[in-house]
């Protein structure tokens, strides 16, 4: 399994929208059912909105996608946008889409209930100041996988350099993606792959103690895509118009020798956008970690036209946006300390180098080469 901070990378999408959210299951104890929206509009991508009920009992918390809504995104200067549903709860614009700097816009949406809801205008202010990236070798960090295990691990710290125009105010948010090259594409546990199902075979009714794991190769290439941990966010309140350096985005631990691809994004947010993060980053800092957290984020810009009592949460923002790519060479560095992506060894099942299995397509894994490997 890759290593727990891949959960961080489906609370980063509340508001940018880059991987879908599984069940997670946390500590609460109350009943909700909550309306979930989360949407951004940039000058640089179409237009892509989730609209989903967050599900919450005494002890699991459901994300449960919306079908069939009318989504609409409208300008101050009249366009009507129409989004289309692509999946279940995904509404996206026409690809060719992309918003204008100044332009103000706002998101219209009705349910198939009877239910409609609107959010706040916001204004699409471009990127005032795009940051460059350099990488510190860090010999020693920590990094806890899914299975809880925690292993000590060198990486390659990634710092933000840029100047922030002076006589405005910025509001800055970066978001991370990391491909790793994935050699192993399925793990069973305690019973081997089924080839005619194309899938583990099913639990046995006495488990063994210990869990015995058998490990499956990719039969092609594959990439695992890793999300963030942390949330970016940078207000420029108390440095306005002076140079920022060495601003730690992410600590990208040496999962093999070689090397891997960091994708960095880097958004201009309104200031209500930046305060949504900031009550969200407070939030996970609180509860300690991303799988911890609430059952749901903060209550954002978007409200019930006939019941303002109804809360909301999510949100639909607008900013400029870039994005680079950065090539982290693992090579050259002293004794490094290196970890696989399973935070162990590879544990071979019966006819390790004959049964392969296939890299599913999905947000956090790819058999695409991404743009920028090496």
């Amino acid at each position: 399994m890759p290593p727990k901070l891949t959960r961080a990378a489906s609370l980063l999408a509340l508001l940018l929208l880059m991987q879908c959210v599984d069940p997670l299951r946390r500590n609460f104890d109350y009943d909700d059912n909550l309306l979930t929206v989360e949407g951004f509009i940039t000058d640089d991508s179409p237009v892509l909105v989730t609209v989903r009920n967050t599900r919450s009992t005494k002890s699991t918390s459901f994300l449960q996608p919306i079908s069939g809504a009318k989504v609409e995104v409208r300008s101050k200067q009249g366009l009507v946008l129409p989004l289309r549903e692509t999946s279940n709860g995904v509404y996206e614009s026409d690809p060719n889409f992309r918003g204008l700097a100044g332009e103000t816009y706002s998101l219209h949406l009705d349910l198939l209930n009877g239910q409609k809801y609107v959010s706040t205008e916001e204004t699409l202010v471009p990127l005032r100041a795009e940051a460059s990236y350099s990488t510190v070798f860090n010999p020693r960090i920590s990094v806890t996988y899914q299975n809880f295990n925690q292993q000590k691990i060198s990486s390659l710290d990634v710092f933000a350099d840029f100047n922030d125009p002076a006589d405005e105010q910025n509001y800055y948010f970066w978001q991370t993606r990391l491909f790793e090259q994935q050699n192993i594409c399925l793990t069973c546990t305690n019973v081997e792959y089924n080839t005619r199902t194309q899938d583990c075979n099913p639990p046995p009714p006495s488990p063994p103690q210990p869990s015995i794991f058998y490990d499956y190769q990719c039969d092609g290439d594959c990439w695992e895509i890793l999300g963030d941990e942390r949330i970016n966010i940078f207000s420029d309140a108390l440095i306005n118009g002076k140079d920022v350096k060495g601003l730690l985005l992410r600590q990208v631990p040496f999962y093999n020798g070689r090397g891997a691809l960091l994708e960095v994004t880097q958004y201009n947010l309104s200031v209500g956008a930046y305060r949504y993060f900031e009550r969200l980053k407070q939030q996970v800092e609180t509860s300690g970690t991303f799988v911890d957290t609430p059952p749901a984020p903060p209550v954002g810009n978007i409200r019930n036209v006939n019941d303002a009592g109804e809360l909301v949460t999510g949100y639909f923002g607008a900013g400029g946006k870039s994005v680079q790519r950065i090539w982290l060479d693992r090579r050259n560095y002293p004794s490094p300390l290196i970890v696989s992506m399973l935070g162990r060894e590879v544990l071979e099942a019966p006819r390790f180098d004959i049964i392969k299995v296939p890299c599913r397509a999905s947000s956090t894994r790819t058999p695409i080469k991404p743009i920028g490997w090496q």
